[in-house]
């Protein structure tokens, strides 16, 4: 997450090294080119990164939504990208549906919690 966080203070060479120094300790195989230039590109290595590290740890979907929404939903085809690679292409269309709208990528609240509570509101995607 530091990497994260100095690459959009727009330092991808500084936050490359810290991805260097992680994947050596971690021995990890070369196998994708680092461009430690290039602010976008550098983005895209450290989320491909954090899903090779922590795959089986069931926080993918919110670190892809974390960076997806960063700047107003600059880059939504984090979520598009994923959606791809995990939903039979016959359902894909309809995923990619449902991922443009904002109030989707949250769950709704529970039924007791809202006749509970008056002051909640279900979200929008699931009145």
């Amino acid at each position: 997450m530091k990497a994260e966080a100095i690459n959009q203070l727009n330092q991808p060479l500084e936050a490359s090294r810290l991805v260097k120094t992680i994947r050596e300790r971690a021995r990890a195989l070369d196998i994708m080119p680092m461009d430690s230039t290039d602010k976008s590109a550098m983005t895209n290595f450290i989320v491909e990164e954090r899903q090779r590290e922590f795959a089986f740890e069931g926080k993918r979907w919110f670190d892809l939504l974390r960076n997806a929404k960063r700047n107003n939903y600059e880059q939504p085809a984090f979520l598009t990208n994923a959606a791809a690679l995990s939903i039979a292409p016959s359902l894909q269309q309809a995923a990619f549906n449902k991922l443009k709208d904002p109030n989707s990528h949250y769950m709704p609240i529970y039924f007791y919690e809202i006749s509970s509570n008056p002051l909640l509101v279900q979200n929008p995607f699931y009145r």
